[in-house]
Order: structure tokens, then C-alpha cells, then sequence
């Protein structure tokens, strides 16, 4: 990830930081990525990259449809909000705020 990022010695981590610079790179690059067709391999490697991060974060494990169960029947799809960034750019919620709401929904789900 880091070189993908472009260096300035910024050090990649499953932290709501490095989500961060994910939507930095996704805004940066989305339209080239789209002309050139790699679009759809850039949304599984941050996808997967997002994946871990909640993993890291909130537990879980990856489940068959590209999502992550953090507990029985609550299951994020990274890929998802990825692509839609990758697709619509800033029009799209970011990474870092899909991340970051996951600590609420979660407890939401625990109280119903």
C-alpha cells in the first residue's frame, strides 16, 4: 500500500488513518483507473485491503460474498462502498466514515 500511496514515508496499518489514504488514492486516481479498465481489480485489492482493516479493528472473519460477519448475522461488504467510491467519486460516502460508523451500527445491532 505504501507505494502504492506514493511514498512520504507514511506507513500503512488496519487503522482508521490508513482508511483514510485509501479515499485520498480513490480520488486521485478513479478516473484513470476507469479509462484503463482497472477499476474493478483496484475495488478488490482496497476492498480486501478495507476487509482487513474491520477485521483488525472490530474482529470478524471474511464470509463467502465478500463480506465480513464481525458477529452472527452483522456483515459488512467493503467491496462495496469501495466500488461505489471508485465509481462516483466524493458523491459516495468515503472509507474512512464507513470505517469509522461500523463502532455505532455495531453497538446498534447489539441492542436490538
Amino acid at each position: 500500500m505504501s507505494r502504492l500511496y506514493g511514498g512520504g514515508g507514511f506507513k500503512f496499518a488496519f487503522d482508521v488513518e490508513s482508511v483514510g489514504k485509501i479515499d485520498e488514492m480513490i480520488d486521485r486516481n478513479r478516473r484513470t483507473w476507469m479509462r484503463e479498465g482497472s477499476g474493478q481489480r483496484m475495488m478488490n485489492m482496497f476492498g480486501a485491503y478495507l476487509g482487513e482493516a474491520v477485521i483488525n479493528e472490530y474482529g470478524g472473519d471474511w464470509v463467502e460474498g465478500y463480506g465480513v460477519e464481525i458477529e452472527q448475522g452483522f456483515v459488512v461488504n467493503p467491496f462495496v462502498i469501495v466500488g461505489k467510491r471508485i465509481a462516483n467519486g466524493i458523491e459516495e460516502e468515503s472509507c474512512a466514515t464507513y470505517f469509522s460508523m461500523i463502532a455505532g451500527q455495531l453497538e446498534q445491532f447489539r441492542a436490538d
